[in-house]
């Protein structure tokens, strides 16, 4: 893991005591993505972790010969220094942060006290995910652009615009293995999805809520805001939902 930042916000004037965040960013973004909800996390009390996952905070060519298990594994030193033995934690992740914070809700449940996935990416838009073992032989870099409702965050839109594409062949194979997962997560689960997301398919979020085996699960749905959830236009209202399930999870 390349670093991570931990961030222990001072306990006075804070509301009611809850158990830490671990926040999982996407693939090829920056801390960017994630920073408007650290300062929501921030003004309420609820320390966080932060890792910076194998491959990002760099260059695109830092993702070369990144595999998914890298990724695994950083999310999960992440957690272990979150918890250090003590109660569970909260995984917030975003895009493949999400399926991240699932994996580890399924894989190490006695650490994890409950999820929020956000624009989890189970299921991508882009048709040539049909075709990646093509596309990996003939084009070593896939280009991206950021869609964004509010311009202005799109203007300082700060992730990798191109990638390695076998990088992003090992985030489609993840993205299988977590699927098959998704009935070993029971922890309590918010699902939070853009109904106009252009990098996942939606019903990614349907599915999700479907498969796991949760009982205490809900889904919310937000049509103003890109796949970006936590930092376009609606991600006060994003944050506003991720704070409000934390708390409820109780000290």
């Amino acid at each position: 893991m390349d670093t991570a930042r931990r961030v222990r916000p001072s306990r006075a004037g804070a509301g009611p005591e809850v158990t830490g965040c671990l926040v999982l960013h996407g693939f090829t973004s920056s801390l960017d993505t994630v920073r408007p909800l650290l300062a929501k996390l921030d003004e309420v009390g609820i320390p966080y972790e932060v890792p910076i996952l194998r491959g990002h905070g760099g260059r695109p060519e830092d993702l070369e010969g990144v595999r998914w298990e890298h990724w695994v594994e950083d999310a999960a030193i992440g957690l272990q220094h979150l918890t250090q033995g003590r109660k569970p934690a909260v995984v917030i992740g975003h895009s493949m942060g999400g399926l991240l914070a699932l994996d580890l809700a399924a894989t190490c449940s006695q650490q994890v006290q409950a999820v929020v996935s956000v624009s989890t990416c189970l299921r991508f838009r882009h048709p040539g995910v049909y075709v990646l073992p093509i596309i990996e032989q003939f084009y070593p870099y896939w280009n991206t652009r950021p869609h964004y409702v509010d311009q202005k965050q799109a203007a300082t839109h700060t992730n990798y615009r191109r990638f390695p594409t076998r990088a992003f062949g090992e985030l489609y194979r993840y993205s299988h293995l977590v699927r098959e997962r998704l009935p070993m997560v029971t922890c309590p689960l918010l699902v939070l999805q853009s109904s106009i997301d252009r990098t996942v398919r939606p019903r990614s979020a349907t599915k999700i809520y479907r498969e796991v085996s949760s009982t205490d699960k809900e889904v919310a749905w937000f049509n103003h805001t890109g796949h970006e959830m936590l930092r376009d236009a609606q991600r006060d209202a994003v944050a506003y939902r991720i704070i409000e399930f934390i708390q409820r999870q109780g000290p």
